[in-house]
Parts: structure tokens; sequence; C-alpha cells
């Protein structure tokens, strides 16, 4: 399942990018915009994989969690995969981390400096995004929103800079689902609410936010 999600995400990933980019730009608005048609379409195949298992309870069960997201009966080897992935993720870390601040200032200006934007783009895409995203995915099912809300509550904090944004947004990425899953088993004891819909409860307002301050942009979009 692992390496599945892998390509999974990697697909995901390169479509959403392929989509949003014009001319080697790629529009944040766009992206966001793009990113919720493919999730809608994607969660349309799912729903009729879901369709398709109803008579079988414990399938159909299992792919309910699963879109709930859950930290639950996680056995050594999920973990090993989920840190692994995130493993993997921060060592490429200081390889880009400043070229991600040159390309803050453009594409254009970031070649000039000698990026090498290709490059980039592989490392990030692949051997960070899709990996550290599908190893997550994988072992905890779809748990909305952290790497959203995360990376811009941290950036408000730490600045910018790649080199100390990188690493503390993954921190506090966990402690903030730990912290969800904490507060749904203090706040519904017994219930069984899961930690992803905490997050979508957070998340929602927050990308309604997000999309609300990028209007402008979003207009000339």
């Amino acid at each position: 399942m692992p390496i599945a999600a892998f390509a999974g995400a990697l697909t995901t990933a390169f479509v959403v990018y392929r989509l949003a980019s014009s001319h080697g730009r790629v529009s944040i608005p766009a992206l966001l915009l793009i990113g919720i048609a493919v999730n809608t379409l994607l969660g349309g195949v799912q729903q009729f994989a879901q369709s398709l298992v109803l008579d079988n309870l414990e399938a159909s069960r299992a792919i309910l969690a699963w879109t709930f997201g859950t930290l639950d009966d996680r056995a050594a080897w999920q973990a090993g995969v989920a840190w692994g992935g995130a493993g993997i993720a921060l060592l490429a870390w200081p390889l880009v981390a400043w070229e991600l601040d040159l390309v803050q200032g453009g594409l254009e200006d970031a070649e000039a400096l000698g990026v090498d934007i290709a490059r980039l783009r592989v490392v990030t895409l692949t051997a960070a995004a899709a990996l550290a995203a599908a190893a997550a995915v994988s072992v905890a099912g779809q748990i909305g929103f952290v790497g959203l809300v995360v990376p811009h509550i941290v950036r408000l904090v730490s600045g910018p800079g790649h080199r100390t944004l990188l690493p503390l947004a993954a921190l506090t990425g966990a402690v903030v689902l730990l912290s969800a899953d904490v507060a749904q088993m203090a706040l519904f004891p017994g219930v069984g609410v899961q930690p992803g819909v905490l997050m979508a409860l957070v998340g929602g307002p927050f990308f309604v936010w997000l999309l609300w301050k990028k209007r402008r942009e979003i207009a000339v979009w």
C-alpha cells in the first residue's frame, strides 16, 4: 500500500503542478483551485470504489475509517513507514532550503543566481512532498489540512526562511496532529471522533481565510 500511495501521490502532484503552471510560473490561487478540482475527482473515484463493496461490511467500514483518518491500532511497521517517509523528506531539506528562498523572488532571478529549477522541482515534488504525504496517508488515512495550516502558521512565527521553516513545520505538524488526537479523546470520550474530523473543522475555515486573503490574485486569475 505505501508503494501504491507513493505512485498515486507522485502522479497527483505532477498533474496539479502542470495544470497550475503557465510559462514556467506557478499561480498559488490556480494551485489551490486545481487541487480542489483534482481532490473532488479522486473523491468520486473513492466513492465509486466504496459503492462496489457496500455488501462487504468490513471492507466498507475500513474505507470509511480511512477517509476520516485514524491513529488507532497502528503497527510498528506502519510507524516505521511514516518515520521513513518523513525522514527521507527531511534529508532533502538542507539541499533545497536556500534554493527555495531564492525562488520566492521569482524563477528568472533564481535561475540567474544558479538555481537548477528542474532539479529543485524533482527533489521537492518527489523526494519530499509526494513521498512524505504518501507515507503518512498510507498509514493514517486522510487527515487533511495539516500541510495547509501548519506551514502558514509557522511562517508567521519563524519567517519565510526555509532553513528554519521546513524542520519547524515538520515538528509542528506532528504536535498539532497529536494534539488533535488528544483533544478528540478529551472532548468526546467514548465516541471515537477521529483527529481528521477535528482538523477539517479547523482547516476548512483557515482555507476559506486563505482564499479570501488571496482574493485579488484570484480575481485576476
